[in-house]
């Protein structure tokens, strides 16, 4: 019978009516219409969110952004070059020995790949594995 009976709509500038289910169930749940928790000390605002809020994130998204995208806590990670100008002669001597092993890895595996020909058996193989 209340098809065309207008819903008062609570906004950020409006209290919920008491006639408002959610109202009702967080009296039943003890609150006393002060800020939230125990100690009766938490927000008293509903919380902006989607469009009203101006943004359209999630709840603590808007925050994570603005933290990563502030210009303080930007860091890029440094160019290889950038390192190696700037870094000590051990640290030069641990990447040179690195860069050597490596090499010396990659030369044997190209020579286990490499194809040969066995003159026992007259036969051309592909891999050392065969």
């Amino acid at each position: 019978d209340d098809v065309g009976e207008e819903v008062p709509r609570a906004t950020l500038e409006t209290s919920i009516p008491e006639s408002n289910v959610g109202y009702k169930l967080l009296l039943k749940m003890g609150w006393k219409g002060k800020g939230l928790g125990r100690n009766e000390d938490g927000i008293v605002e509903p919380i902006r969110a989607g469009i009203e809020a101006g943004v359209r994130l999630g709840l603590g998204k808007q925050e994570q952004d603005d933290f990563y995208t502030n210009a303080e806590n930007v860091q890029r990670k440094k160019l290889e070059t950038e390192i190696q100008a700037t870094e000590d002669e051990s640290r030069r001597e641990k990447r040179e020995m690195l860069a050597e092993k490596e090499a010396k890895i990659k030369q044997e595996v190209a020579e286990i790949k490499k194809t040969f020909y066995c003159e026992i058996c007259h036969k051309q193989y592909n891999t050392a594995m065969e």
